[in-house]
């Protein structure tokens, strides 16, 4: 079988699942999801598509090919999602609404094999690899607004150009020992600050 499938469902009272239904992709396995502005953002292989939800099957709206890798891990947060492949680290990509498109913001200079990471702002991601890694990189101020073209004069093929694309700063880097499996934000004591986990 070389084709993965969506599978939707819907919760019934609370307690059973209802089967809406299978949307078949054959661009490679399915290993992210993530809900995007009222819609469903997938990793498949190595490209990101927007869904929507139709009657028989979800409706293609947008996608980005060409991903280094598969996709593994994806959070969304406004109009920005943060994409974890398998073996090129973190890139950060932005939906362009107007033009109903996704556009590669910025990239990670350093291979990364993620799995998992951690939103910590707008700007910030925590990430773990498979090494036993913890990094925090952060989005470079004015890269956001570098991949907007209000103009409309820039060429469709320089924002796939890999030496125009932004890289992401790393501010932190820790070697934990053990391969890092999930992390997530919470606070220890009530009304404490918040910690990385």
């Amino acid at each position: 079988c070389s084709a993965s499938h969506v599978v939707l469902y819907r919760v019934v009272n609370g307690e059973r699942l209802q089967l809406l239904h299978r949307t078949k992709v054959d661009d490679g396995p399915v290993l992210a999801l993530v809900h995007f502005q009222g819609r469903l953002l997938v990793g498949i292989g190595r490209t990101l598509r927007l869904y929507e939800m139709g009657k028989r099957q979800l409706l293609r709206k947008c996608e980005l090919r060409g991903l280094p890798t598969y996709v593994k891990t994806l959070q969304a947060a406004g109009d920005r999602a943060y994409v974890g492949d398998m073996l090129q680290s973190m890139q950060f990509v932005r939906y362009d609404s107007t033009a109903n498109r996704l556009v590669l913001v910025a990239n990670d200079r350093t291979p990364r094999p993620i799995t998992c990471q951690e939103l910590l702002d707008l700007n910030t991601v925590a990430v773990g690899d498979k090494f036993g890694n913890v990094s925090v990189l952060r989005l470079p101020r004015g890269a956001d607004a570098a991949a907007v073209d209000t103009s409309g004069t820039r060429a469709l093929w320089d924002s796939s150009r890999e030496d125009s694309t932004p890289k992401l700063e790393t501010l932190c880097h820790y070697h934990v020992g053990e391969v890092v499996t999930g992390m997530t934000r919470a606070s220890l004591v009530a009304g404490g600050g918040g910690a990385l986990l």
